[in-house]
């Protein structure tokens, strides 16, 4: 993008997930900051994936910019103090640093990733990308060239380098309640030599989350963290961390969901939907948060919660209230709760009382909250399996196991003969899973030699027409082959002999 340049990941067909602040410029006379030129819609950027990159000889494709949005709370922030909103220890700090831009081409030939739910949990083994510096952020460098550099790293605790990070001067309870929310934490080069280290370049470069293969975003390169020299008076221009916006369903102002309205491709627990999605409310309802990104769901015209959100912990603790008011206990089991009572007994945390966030599952599970109960479809699948589930205190991976075990099989639908001689194919599929099946990209859901062409991760139950497209030669074809969670392998082939499409 120019200069300073900056690195962004494909989200989408014509989508570039990068840092806001990459997006912004502010104004020195007016004291007010914006859109950047270079980014307003209209203007020609240029962009490549190529891993190195000589400005001289290289040829960049240019696309035209057709939207950019910049994550609201970021700006609102950058606009208390537009000066200081770029610079590391700025008023932005743990606000989301995140933006979308959408291109009016298509992106052909650059792999689309996926945006992952599920939160990053302290250890995890990740990937660090970007097109930044060599050396360090104080290198005056020209950039005539530049390579896509890659590092493995891991996820660290947020306030884990607090003490040495004396430019910033925050307390260890400050990074974990204002930091934490927003901020995946991994170390630089000055926590240990072999870490990978953030430099201007890097901004908005993808966090992979590392499961076999670098396909899921989980964070946005923002930031770093440094110490300061032997004289007390310069910082160290190598990074003691690195600061990676946070882009999970629990993440603070709920950046996933602005993601997906703005046409982010998501990947997703399969059992979000089977008791309650953390990142929503059903119809009519509202939601609310609490603690460090606990959510709630209240009718605005009533004001009464939800009470799907209920855990057995906090039934138990509302029967104990109604008992030493010398009450029944029935209006525990009422469809809604009073907001106070409610909020009293959830406690302030990410997930309710007695409940516990399950990161496979990306949600909080109480065995099954009890206002779901255990549905006549869900007893019968357990049945089928083998392992009965009669209650709502059977174990979600029981039920997960019983709801998701069945054949899913590739379609072809139909294809379309291009004007250079290839041919398009269109594929679907048909699941007799009863809940989404969520299959990555790999060895179980593959188009052989080539793993990822763009293929569905998460299969939704039914017949599903036109899930996705792939482009092959006159003389060849494209096989996509399914291994079900039950152990079943299905392929299907398009060829040039293939139902044209209508």
């Amino acid at each position: 993008m120019r200069f300073p340049l900056c690195t962004a990941a494909k989200v989408g067909p014509r989508h570039l997930l990068i840092a806001a602040h990459c997006m912004l410029a502010a104004d020195e006379f007016s004291n007010t900051i914006g859109l950047s030129w270079v980014v307003q819609p209209g203007a020609r950027i240029l962009i490549t994936n190529r891993p190195e990159v000589d400005f001289a000889t290289t040829e960049l494709t240019p696309v035209t910019v057709a939207e950019a949005h910049v994550f609201p709370e970021f700006l609102a922030a950058c606009e208390q103090d537009p000066m200081t909103c770029n610079r590391v220890g700025g008023v932005s700090d743990g606000m989301p640093d995140v933006g979308v831009i959408v291109v009016e081409e298509e992106l052909a030939g650059i792999p689309t990733a996926r945006v992952d739910l599920r939160p990053v949990l302290v250890g995890e083994p990740l990937a660090i990308q970007g097109y930044g510096c060599r050396d360090s952020i104080h290198t005056q460098e020209t950039y005539a060239q530049i390579e896509l550099k890659h590092a493995r790293t891991f996820a660290m605790p947020a306030d884990g380098a607090a003490y040495r990070d004396v430019f910033r001067s925050l307390t260890p309870a400050q990074y974990r309640e204002q930091i934490a929310p927003s901020i995946v934490m991994t170390p630089g080069p000055v926590v240990a030599e072999d870490q990978g280290g953030l430099c201007p370049g890097d901004s908005g470069g993808p966090l992979y989350r590392r499961q076999g293969r670098n396909d899921v975003v989980v964070g946005v390169n923002a930031s770093y963290g440094f110490i300061i020299d032997e004289t007390g008076q310069d910082i160290v221009p190598v990074p003691l961390t690195n600061w990676h916006t946070r882009l999970d369903a629990l993440s603070r102002y709920r950046v996933s969901n602005w993601l997906i309205e703005r046409g982010a491709r998501v990947t997703f627990s399969p059992l979000l939907d089977l008791h309650l999605d953390v990142a929503q409310c059903a119809d009519g309802f509202e939601a609310r948060y609490v603690g460090l990104g606990g959510l709630y769901c209240v009718d605005p015209r009533t004001g009464l919660v939800d009470a799907r959100m209920i855990t057995l912990d906090m039934l138990a603790g509302c029967w104990e209230r109604a008992a030493a008011a010398g009450e029944g206990g029935q209006r525990c089991y009422e469809p809604l709760w009073d907001e106070a009572e409610y909020l009293a007994l959830r406690g302030d945390g990410f997930c309710a009382i007695g409940a516990t966030f399950d990161v496979r599952l990306g949600a909080c599970v109480n065995g099954l909250f009890t206002g779901a109960g255990v549905s006549d479809d869900v007893r019968a699948a357990c049945a089928e399996l083998g392992t009965p589930c009669e209650s709502p205190d059977e174990p979600m991976t029981t039920i997960h196991r019983a709801l998701t075990t069945a054949p899913v099989r590739p379609i072809i639908e139909c294809v379309r003969r291009q004007r250079d001689g290839s041919y398009v194919a269109s594929f679907g599929y048909e699941s007799e899973a009863r809940r989404a099946v969520h299959i990555v990209p790999g060895a179980d859901n593959t188009f052989g030699a080539v793993v990822d062409r763009g293929q569905v991760a998460d299969f939704f139950p039914g017949r599903v027409r036109n899930a996705f497209s792939v482009r092959f030669g006159a003389s060849e074809s494209a096989s996509w082959t399914l291994t079900s969670p039950d152990g079943t392998v299905a392929t299907a082939t398009a060829s040039a002999s293939s139902p044209r499409c209508r």
